[in-house]
């Protein structure tokens, strides 16, 4: 038997609605960064930062690629000899049966052309 739930109010749901809204507002407050204006002589030392934030970024993505390409699990060589001839039987079926089609086709526009 299902349970029993009392309808909430309309006072209720948007009580609700706000709450949902103000923490949306707390985490987009708490993601903004604040970043001081650059004087030119510290520009260089700025770009020189970037430049090196975006290489630790990439050694970064390599080393998360290289850890995800470990979780996965290969199929054995048998499975990929099984899957290849499963493929390869299935293209010669579907291509026979298009021949077949186009053969047929052709001739029947052939006979209806000449007369």
């Amino acid at each position: 038997m299902g349970r029993l739930h009392r309808k909430k109010t309309e006072a209720e749901k948007r009580e609700k609605r706000k709450k949902i809204q103000e923490e949306k507002q707390q985490n987009s407050d708490a993601e903004k960064v604040y970043v001081p204006a650059v004087k030119s002589k510290e520009k260089s030392k700025a770009s020189l930062s970037e430049k090196e934030n975006l290489i630790g970024k990439a050694v970064r993505y390599l080393e998360e690629s290289k850890g995800e390409l470990q979780k996965v699990v290969w199929p054995s060589k048998n499975q990929v000899l099984a899957s290849t001839g499963v493929v390869v039987v299935l293209v010669f079926v579907i291509s026979g049966f298009l021949g077949l089609v186009d053969f047929l086709l052709s001739g029947l526009l052939s006979l209806i052309l000449q007369s």
